[in-house]
């Protein structure tokens, strides 16, 4: 009569311990991204300087783009035309003169 009682519970009790154990084991993730660091001067925007995953680096002129010195819109479109091409933003700082865009894209 005893063991009758028991042995549901052990089920259960070891249902519940595998259920526990399985939700908390952590997902392995094998993706690998490519990273795009943008950096913007804020007066002017008269260069912004964009680095690619380490190998490349470019310099583009947006001062003829801009309406005055307080306009983001050259240096937005530019971080809104990578994201249409696949890449995502991860953060975005500011440090009074500089604004920098940190973008990431999985690699294929």
């Amino acid at each position: 009569m005893k063991n009758k009682k028991i042995f549901p519970l052990v089920v259960l009790g070891l249902c519940s311990a595998l259920c526990i154990s399985l939700g908390f084991k952590p997902i392995s993730s094998n993706k690998s991204y490519q990273h795009l660091i943008i950096i913007g001067e804020h007066v002017d925007l008269d260069d912004v300087r964009m680095s690619i995953d380490g190998k490349e680096f470019n310099v583009i002129h947006c001062h003829k783009q801009s309406q005055g010195p307080w306009d983001m819109n050259p240096i937005i479109n530019l971080v809104h035309q990578y994201e249409a091409d696949g890449w995502e933003m991860q953060s975005f700082a500011t440090t009074g003169m500089l604004n920098t865009f940190w973008l990431r894209k999985e690699k294929q």
